[in-house]
């Protein structure tokens, strides 16, 4: 069980950092789109699906690291 936390944990480092680079990738690069196609709704929605996956990554990353710390308390 404790392998297996281990795992998880390594896991959700994996989550969270590839979370955090959806989110800078959104804020910077996302940016210089929406300014440089101002009017287009398409573009604004892809930015916006890119902040949400960012987002849903991250929070995952956060869940599994509390799943992986239950499973370590548990087997103990």
């Amino acid at each position: 069980m404790a392998k297996a936390a281990k795992v998880l944990l390594i896991i959700a480092f994996l989550l969270i950092i590839w979370g955090v680079a959806d989110l800078y990738n959104c804020a910077t690069t996302g940016k210089e789109v929406l300014e440089y196609y101002n009017g287009a709704q398409i573009i604004k929605e892809l930015v916006n699906y890119n902040f949400i996956q960012g987002l849903i990554k991250t929070i995952l990353g956060l869940l599994t690291i509390v799943v992986s710390f239950v499973m370590r308390r548990k087997s103990k």
